[in-house]
């Protein structure tokens, strides 16, 4: 079993991402502030999922950190809008795929099946 790390705080939103992976038979990890850098996070895990919109935890800065200590993962950025600037930023900082939150339940299947070159 693999393991996607969610970096989600809205509870609705983390359910619904929790009920689809659980479903495609993988496990969801939901981290807290304190456990950003410790490496048994992410272990075992093939997919990353970040909300950018969250400035508490500083979003970008984790995408940052976990491209740089982490390259092998995947990494979805969601916003509630994807508007070109936060699209823009997300990439620049490491995330290969930046969503909308309506569409990433949907896609995420095929999130979990791509590779990425």
């Amino acid at each position: 079993m693999s393991r996607v790390v969610v970096w989600v705080s809205d509870f609705e939103m983390g359910t619904r991402i929790a009920d689809a992976v659980t479903s495609l038979g993988e496990e969801a990890v939901f981290p807290q502030d304190r456990e950003r850098s410790e490496q048994s996070l992410y272990e075992d895990a093939v997919l990353v999922i970040i909300d950018l919109s969250e400035r508490a935890r500083n979003a970008l800065e984790l995408v940052r950190s976990v491209r740089k200590n982490h390259p092998e993962l995947r990494l979805v950025g969601i916003v509630s809008r994807v508007r070109k600037k936060i699209h823009t930023q997300g990439k620049e900082a490491g995330c290969d795929w930046v969503l909308p939150r309506s569409s990433l339940v949907r896609n995420l299947s095929t999130l979990l099946e791509k590779r990425v070159d």
